[in-house]
């Protein structure tokens, strides 16, 4: 099972230059596409930057997000809560981030406990902080 943050689902929903790719291996990976319930926020937040840089059409944020609402209330992406166990995963993994280790910020981190709580082997991130981290964490590293 192969969890998606939200810089690959971004990709999904606003054209950049790898986005075919991205949509390849979601094909292939099949349905549905696991993410993190706070995926929802992030996405909105991350369609609104996109949209503010110019690198979307204007007024598209919110269209574009309605479609990934959409698509999560059809099942083709599943949400996995962001319960205790996530946070209790999250606490023990910042517990075990040394010095030498990838810095490792609070949403990654609740993305990677999330993938770990949720038996997901694999990761699929564009992020390179993320698949270091993702990587330490013991999870495959899932890309195009």
């Amino acid at each position: 099972m192969v969890y998606w943050d939200t810089t690959t689902l971004v990709k999904l929903y606003a054209e950049e230059f790898d986005s075919d790719q991205w949509e390849g291996l979601a094909i292939r990976t099949g349905a549905p596409l696991r993410t993190s319930a706070l995926t929802v926020a992030e996405m909105a937040f991350a369609l609104r930057q996109k949209e503010r840089r110019s690198e979307i059409a204007e007024e598209s944020a919110a269209k574009l997000h309605k479609i990934f609402r959409a698509d999560v209330r059809s099942g083709k992406i599943r949400l996995f809560p962001l319960g205790n166990a996530v946070i209790e995963e999250a606490v023990r993994m910042s517990v075990g981030t040394s010095e030498a280790g990838p810095p490792l910020r609070t949403l990654d981190g609740l993305h990677l406990a999330t993938a770990r709580v949720a038996d997901c082997g694999g990761v699929a991130t564009a992020d390179k902080r993320m698949r270091d981290a993702a990587a330490a964490a013991g999870l495959r590293i899932v890309s195009p």
